[in-house]
């Protein structure tokens, strides 16, 4: 067996053990490896790039939030999976006329044996990181959105739910009523 002492550029010294006859990049792959292994006295090792922080909405993206956290919560949290659909599909999916075309796009994409499922969970991630970033940079405005779409949702058609399921407990109460009892156990 020899032993190497090889002097880095800093000034540290590294020795190496290695079997006689041990080419000469062996031995300076070794002496990498405990550099790397050990950075110099009163240093450490550099530090990676941070991470870029988001540029700040601008105001056309900022109001194409509030248009899409009013649409969430018209539709309770559908507002991911439409945008996914979105842009999936390439077509409006608000728009039935748009669906021959959306529906030839997808079969089209998975045809060609794009990861349609993939891209469609990116899309989601997309649409819920924006609005997160919104909800973060206007948290007033983000509130107003989310009153706003809630009370629109109550108030239209797509709502008929919740007035169906009011309705509903209203029959209940007739029927009890009419039978002379007026209290529910």
């Amino acid at each position: 067996m020899s032993t190497f002492d090889v002097k880095s550029p800093d000034g540290r010294t590294f020795r190496v053990t290695a079997p006689d006859g041990t080419p000469k990049e062996e031995v300076m792959a070794r002496v990498q490896a405990q550099a790397q292994a050990s950075p110099p006295q009163g240093r450490s090792l550099p530090k990676p790039p941070p991470a870029a922080a988001k540029k700040p909405r601008t105001l056309l993206q900022t109001a194409g939030d509030f248009i899409g956290d009013v649409a969430d919560n018209i539709l309770p949290n559908w507002g991911d999976e439409i945008s996914a659909a979105a842009v999936v599909s390439g077509a409006n999916p608000a728009n039935p006329m748009t669906w021959p075309k959306a529906a030839y796009n997808v079969a089209r994409r998975a045809v060609q044996g794009e990861d349609i499922a993939g891209r469609f969970r990116g899309a989601q991630k997309d649409f819920k990181d924006s609005q997160a970033q919104y909800d973060r940079e206007h948290p007033n405005l983000a509130w107003g959105s989310t009153i706003g779409g809630t009370v629109a949702g109550l108030a239209l058609p797509g709502g008929a739910a919740v007035k169906g399921a009011r309705l509903g407990t209203r029959a209940v109460f007739d029927r009890y009523e009419s039978a002379g009892d007026s209290q529910l156990a």
